[in-house]
């Protein structure tokens, strides 16, 4: 059976019992907010976390040692990166900026409160040399650079949480249910006129 708009309000309607046939719209449009909300349940689950991860594949590029990614996310063309769960995934820098030319990639880690005034190099960490450091100001990762007057530039990639669109959802059965319950609690949400209306 197709997992799509139409089949996700007819499940609805057949739960809550609705018989108004407008009410199908109410309940089209309180999609995207489930989506975005189970994405957020799955991210905070460690056994359901990898059914919304990004492959390695996706790749964002870095100008002047910075991305921002609410703008990234923001994009329909491109996942929609859970900024605020990044730290549940893993991130590579694999531009062509690093001083060893032979490494193509190394993993990035993040920092919180750093001084960017100097670079990685500088940082008290183990393994500051293993690493390309970065921190997050709002949506925007801003990477420490690994030489004083070298900012990084090229491609990064992550494996990372994300809020997935319903025709990627359709593939993940597990995940069918709980959305479910998502679109009917955003449904039947306080503010939600017309869901009240259907209740009475």
């Amino acid at each position: 059976m197709a997992f799509d708009e139409a089949t996700v309000a007819e499940i609805v309607r057949q739960r809550l019992g609705i018989t108004d046939a407008a009410e199908k719209a109410r309940v089209i449009w309180a999609i995207p907010q489930a989506l975005d909300r189970l994405a957020r349940k799955i991210a905070q689950n460690p056994k359901k976390r990898p059914l919304l991860m990004t492959s390695r594949a996706t790749a964002i590029t870095l100008t002047n040692a910075a991305v921002d990614l609410n703008a990234y996310a923001a994009n329909a063309a491109n996942k929609k990166i859970l900024v605020e769960y990044l730290d549940h995934g893993t991130i590579w820098y694999e531009g062509s900026d690093l001083p060893d030319a032979t490494i193509k990639q190394r993993p990035m880690q993040r920092v919180r409160n750093p001084a960017f005034a100097g670079n990685s190099q500088h940082l008290s960490h183990p393994f500051a040399a293993d690493y390309v450091f970065y921190a997050l100001e709002g949506g925007t990762l801003r990477c420490i650079e690994v030489e004083i007057g070298n900012p990084l530039g090229g491609p990064i990639s992550m494996i990372t949480p994300y809020s997935p669109k319903l025709t990627e959802l359709a593939g993940i059965v597990e995940l069918h249910d709980e959305f479910i319950d998502k679109v009917v609690e955003v449904y039947l949400q306080p503010g939600n006129d017309s869901a009240e209306d259907a209740e009475k």
